[in-house]
């Protein structure tokens, strides 16, 4: 989840309406993220079952892109159906390599 990039908000993403002040500027280094996507919170038993904000949410590829808008360099990424993502990512530093 994008909380590893803005501290403990676990619903925000960059750009988005809730991101705001909680986003903390690192200088550089590598992100390990879990996501659980779009198509898994929204299906119907899961709804049912937990209570977590629908709107907003990733899929796959919609993660891969804020990750890249946010400076982030793709090392790799995995899915599991259309339900789970992982991924790798790299920021550097300028000028340091």
């Amino acid at each position: 989840m994008l909380s590893s990039i803005s501290g403990s908000c676990t619903t925000c993403r960059p750009g988005g309406p809730r991101f705001g002040k909680r986003t903390a500027s690192f200088p550089g280094g590598r992100l390990y993220a879990e996501e659980v996507l779009r198509d898994f919170i929204a299906h119907p038993f899961w709804r049912r079952v937990l209570e977590h904000p629908q709107e907003d949410r990733f899929d796959h590829e919609g993660f891969l892109a804020e990750l890249r808008a946010s400076g982030f360099r793709i090392l790799g990424d995995r899915q599991l159906g259309d339900w789970f993502g992982w991924y790798v990512a790299e920021k550097r530093v300028p000028g340091v390599s």
